[in-house]
């Protein structure tokens, strides 16, 4: 659902708050699986914060990762 929500953002506008969209596991399967926060400025790496399956809650970054591979979208609900 949070996927749907709010306005769609591009990639490189990401603001704090706004909501960064992946695929579950498997990145072959495109459709919504995991959610983050970004905590980053725009025109900088994405780094958002997360509740990871293997380690409870995380920032981790977008770019460089294989979260790169999941992406789908940024979403922006306020």
């Amino acid at each position: 659902m949070q996927a749907e929500e709010g306005i769609y953002v591009e990639r490189d506008k990401a603001s704090p708050g706004d909501l960064v969209i992946f695929t579950g596991t498997d990145a072959d399967v495109r459709e919504p699986g995991h959610a983050g926060i970004v905590i980053s400025s725009p025109g900088n790496t994405i780094e958002f914060v997360h509740s990871s399956s293997n380690g409870g809650v995380k920032v981790s970054k977008v770019e460089g990762s294989r979260y790169d591979l999941r992406f789908l979208q940024v979403r922006r609900i306020l």
